[in-house]
């Protein structure tokens, strides 16, 4: 089969996965709503395309890591499902908002993964680096557009945290595996469906979805933590420096990034560890400064 062929035939099988996981969703929303009405459905499974299409998937064309955090998503979005499906059988009560809401949020998630997938199959190299397994600048233009939209669609938080080695310049000599060990980290630290970018040599931008600047925060000293185990006593480590905002929609990305990274340099040489900052979104900079442009 020729490269564009199987591209072609995994497009082709994600759709199917799409349309068929779309259905069950449906008829699973029927049956945790009106368990009495839709006894029928007790039993309903999810289908098996998924697990099909991932079994014969190209993990070197697709990417381990995109495979394993979409395969995440699946397991949580499946549990989750069997979860209210069982409150739904043994109680007859629809389930409470929060649950609720966590299984519409699976579900938005394992689509919006797969119909990235599609996206960057089609776009040449795939918009991920190949050292770090994270996304890159353009990427994170394209999804942070479409995440403002939601969150002015549903209302629910979002952050957007940056994360700086500020020493990298002192190690070039083993700069791939600083990046490597750092980029590693973050997957660690964040959610399956959070995202992470990398968009200059030693900075990276994290995507925290449903999440508010305190939960970012949170998501910084887990990377702390995690950076401090693997490194241990060793006397050459990255230093990281880190800031969170919590845009509002009409937030334009750039601008976002360019106050988070005033806040940094301001700060200076932080020694070691994550140095925490709180920033405001451009609309309250604007308001508190009283409105001058």
């Amino acid at each position: 089969m020729t490269t564009q062929a199987a591209v072609d035939h995994h497009l082709k099988a994600l759709t199917s996965v799409l349309d068929e996981y779309t259905h069950w969703y449906m008829l699973l929303l029927r049956y945790i709503q009106y368990p009495k009405d839709m006894q029928a459905l007790e039993n309903l499974e999810p289908p098996d395309s998924f697990e099909l299409w991932l079994n014969n998937a190209d993990r070197a064309q697709i990417g381990a890591d995109t495979l394993e955090r979409l395969e995440q998503v699946h397991e949580e979005l499946v549990q989750k499902a069997h979860d209210l499906q069982a409150q739904a059988a043994k109680e007859s009560l629809v389930p409470e908002y929060e649950d609720f809401d966590a299984l519409t949020t699976l579900f938005e998630e394992f689509t919006l993964q797969i119909r990235r997938l599609e996206t960057d199959m089609l776009a040449e190299g795939g918009g991920v680096d190949e050292l770090t397994g994270l996304r890159n600048k353009a990427m994170l233009l394209s999804d942070y557009d479409k995440e403002m939209e939601r969150v002015a669609r549903q209302g629910k938080p979002f952050s957007i945290a940056v994360v700086r080695i500020q020493n990298l310049k002192d190690m070039r000599a083993r700069e791939g595996e600083v990046l490597k060990l750092v980029s590693d980290l973050i997957k660690q630290c964040i959610r399956s469906f959070d995202d992470a970018y990398q968009v200059r040599s030693n900075e990276f931008v994290l995507s925290l979805k449903q999440t508010d600047a305190d939960g970012g925060l949170k998501a910084l000293r887990r990377l702390q933590e995690l950076l401090a185990l693997e490194t241990g006593e060793m006397e050459d480590v990255p230093v990281l420096i880190c800031c969170v905002s919590e845009p509002a929609p009409g937030d334009p990305l750039d601008q976002i990034l360019t106050n988070i990274r005033e806040e940094l340099e301001a700060h200076g040489d932080a020694g070691s560890g994550i140095i925490e900052y709180m920033d405001i979104s451009p609309l309250q900079r604007f308001v508190q400064q009283g409105g001058e442009g």
